[in-house]
Formats: structure tokens, sequence, C-alpha cells
């Protein structure tokens, strides 16, 4: 019987800045070289599912992506059944060992010590490691230093050399001159005081004073606020009719699914989601549903909490408000259901307009990789 078929592999194409990158192709042949090889390619958020494969057998993977004019590429090995492949996408990478070597392989013997690429991939040349080393072009001789001679002592007829005494000139008196120009003394139990320097300019290195910051103000209700492109709070009313802010709820992940009774994907995803907070919520996801829907705050309640009950929903579902919901707009929602994963810091992981069955598959490899 054979095993054609039943192997898949999945994962996600990134830069060396962890960015995915999308529509990026992949060329995928056995390790050995067993079969013609065949390509594939991300979707539009870097993400990748291959199928037909055979489960045990080592796989190479090879992907290349553009940036503007230049050439991404990576590879990685893998055995199906994997779904959490990642593939590192970078300049300097090379698709076959026998052509120029990358920027961050270790020189040969016969190599110039020139290096390559950029300077986080230089390294120590092989013939050189009990050397000082630096980039070719700045290294520079080292200096001869003359060897330290023997000190022969003091002695008297070679006596230390003398350090003449401290010279502090005479205290004065605002309005009055000091009558004799001639430096005094000090005696042996006279302290000299240190000079106080003013310096309005800080020195290179020292860190500026800042101001003393202040806690942000209470939101009202509705409300929303970003901080630098993160979600710092929100604030909307439960189903109960009471204030809910999102500081207060704090979870490693967070899932906000903006949705509505009227809308039938929305209905189709609860299920799903309902799912994913059974078997994640005790390793720190949190999911939130947030309901917009039309009439007063009692009919708006009212539908909710029916399908809340009769859908089984085990995570909080907050009430919108309406079109001009400062949450829905500072999130930029224009469908529904729209899904956001944010981390513990408020920043946006990933976002989906609707949510299928590939993008609950990408929304839970984020999930298992995030909690991991």
């Amino acid at each position: 019987m054979s095993q054609r078929g039943n192997g898949l592999l999945a994962g996600q194409v990134m830069d060396a800045y962890y960015q995915r990158r999308p529509y990026s192709l992949i060329q995928v042949s056995l390790a050995d070289g067993g079969e013609a090889p065949r390509e594939v390619q991300t979707d539009g958020q870097g993400y990748f599912v291959i199928q037909g494969l055979k489960p045990g057998q080592r796989y190479k993977l090879l992907a290349k992506s553009r940036l503007g004019e230049r050439v991404l590429t990576g590879v990685t090995y893998a055995t199906p059944p994997n779904v959490v492949v990642n593939i590192i996408v970078r300049e300097d990478l090379q698709e076959d060992a026998g052509q120029t070597p990358p920027a961050n392989s270790v020189r040969r013997h016969d190599e110039p010590t020139q290096p390559v690429g950029n300077p986080q991939s230089w390294r120590v040349p092989a013939n050189d490691v009990d050397k000082p080393w630096a980039p070719a072009g700045l290294r520079h001789s080292t200096p001869t230093v003359p060897p330290l001679q023997p000190s022969s002592g003091f002695s008297p007829s070679n006596p230390p050399p003398v350090v003449p005494p401290l010279v502090v000139p005479a205290p004065s008196v605002v309005g009055q001159k000091n009558q004799s120009n001639t430096p005094i003394q000090p005696s042996a139990n006279q302290t000299v005081p240190l000079a106080q320097f003013s310096n309005p300019v800080p020195w290179p290195g020292a860190s500026p004073s800042k101001p003393e910051e202040r806690p942000p103000a209470p939101l009202r209700v509705p409300g929303c606020r970003f901080l630098a492109n993160r979600l710092d709070d929100f604030a909307l009313l439960d189903v109960h009719g009471q204030p809910f802010y999102f500081r207060e709820s704090p979870a490693r992940l967070t899932i906000l699914d903006f949705w509505g009774t009227w809308c039938r994907p929305c209905l189709l995803a609860l299920p799903h989601l309902a799912d994913l907070q059974r078997r994640y919520g005790s390793h720190g996801l949190q999911v939130i549903g947030i309901a917009y829907e039309d009439g007063s705050l009692a009919e708006q309640q009212q539908r909710v909490n029916f399908v809340r009950q009769r859908m089984g929903l085990n995570y909080r579902v907050l009430l919108g408000a309406g079109e001009s919901c400062p949450v829905k707009q500072h999130f930029g929602v224009q469908s529904f259901p729209t899904v956001v994963l944010l981390d513990a810091q408020g920043n946006i992981l990933w976002r989906s307009e609707g949510l299928d069955t590939q993008q609950l598959a990408q929304l839970e490899y984020e999930i298992r990789r995030r909690l991991n």
C-alpha cells in the first residue's frame, strides 16, 4: 500500500527580521533527490500548506522571495507530518553548496581575508583563530611597545621627583578685592573643597533626564486608546450592561472577534472560537467577542444573550457601540466577521476578514507558536 498523498507540511516563510514573506515560491523535493521537485506558493500572509507527501521521508524546501530587485533565499529540511515549519530567507544564502559560499560561512585557508556581506555575518578567518582579528581593510599593524625597564628604586643620590604643594587662592568676599596675589599654602588640617562643576550639555553616553510619566486618564464607555500602534485599552459594555476595560483582563494572547447576530458567516465562526478558548484558555488565551447590533440596549442584550446561550459560547461577549464605535474605528473594521490576534502588550499579531478553514488553520498555528 503506497503512502503517497498522506503526508503534510505546513508553516511560514519569514525574512531575517521575522516578517512573513507573502507569495514566495517554495521548491519541494526529496532530500535524496528521488523524485522530480515541485513548486508551491505562500499565500498573501506568508503561510503555506504542502499536501501529497510521503510520511517519514525527509524533504528539502527551497524558498525564494523577491524584495524589490533582490532575491531572498532560504533552505530547510522537514519530515511530514509537520505543521510548524519555518523557512528563513536571506539575501546571502545560496541555492547550492557548489556555488559561491554564503557570506556567513567559515573562510577556507586559500580564500582571501576580505569579508563578504554585512558586518553581522563577519567571522574570524579559520587560519587566524589565535590572532586578534578585524575586517580586511581595517587592520593595523600591532605597535611595538618597548620593554619595561626594571626600576632601580629611589636613593639619596636618586631622589623621587618633587611634587609642588597645592596652591589655593585666598578667599575673597564679594565686592572686595584680594589684597595680595601671593598664593596661600594650605595648612595640614585645612580641607580643600572640591570644585562644583555645572555642565548643562550632557556628555556622550549620558542618559537624558526623563519627565515623570503620568498614567493615562481612564477611558469613558465606549472608548479606545492606541499608543505607538498598539492597543493600550478599550472600554465597552458587556451583555449584562456592566463596563469592561481591556487592561483589567490581561492575557498572553487575546482574540477579538467583531461579529453580529445578523451575520451568517459570523455565526459559523462562533463554534471554532469557542473550541480555541476551550483548548488554549488554560495556556493563556482569551477570546473576546464584540457584537454590533441595532436597537436599544435591552434589545441588543436580548439577541446577543440568546445566541450566546444557544451556541454555548464559553468566552466574554461585549456590545459594540454602533457605526461610531471607537473600538471598531481604531481597528479599521470594514466587514464582519473580523478576527484580530493580540499579544500581551496589545500588538497586532494576526488579522483576518472572515474565518474559513485555511484562515482558521493559520490562526491556530500562530496561537500554538506563540504559546509554546
